[in-house]
């Protein structure tokens, strides 16, 4: 049984077309304003700041829920080391007038 090519030929102009529009939306439209790439240094301050604070907080959870006596003892060191790495990295941060991702 032959079939009428007509009908695949419009099916195929109605796809065209409707691609071609969305081409042509997708250029009108102006692109997204990226940010500014955060410079080496920025990042670095960003990631340490980021794995201080979390040490801390982990530190105190650690020193109030340990059982063990060592692993208080270790927790609490841990908490005021890096407090004070944490306290060290936000006073560089502030000479060196860098932003704070928040």
């Amino acid at each position: 049984m032959l079939r009428s090519p007509i009908p695949l030929a419009l099916t195929a102009l109605v796809l065209l077309a409707l691609a071609a529009c969305a081409q042509e939306q997708e250029a009108a439209a102006p692109p997204a304003p990226t940010p500014a790439p955060l410079s080496s240094d920025q990042n670095f301050v960003d990631r340490a700041a980021l794995g201080t604070g979390s040490e801390v907080e982990l530190g105190r959870l650690a020193r109030t829920r340990a059982v063990s006596p060592a692993v208080r003892a270790f927790a609490a060191h841990i908490v005021t080391t890096t407090a004070k790495a944490h306290a060290r990295l936000r006073t560089l941060e502030r000479r060196l007038q860098m932003r704070r991702e928040r």
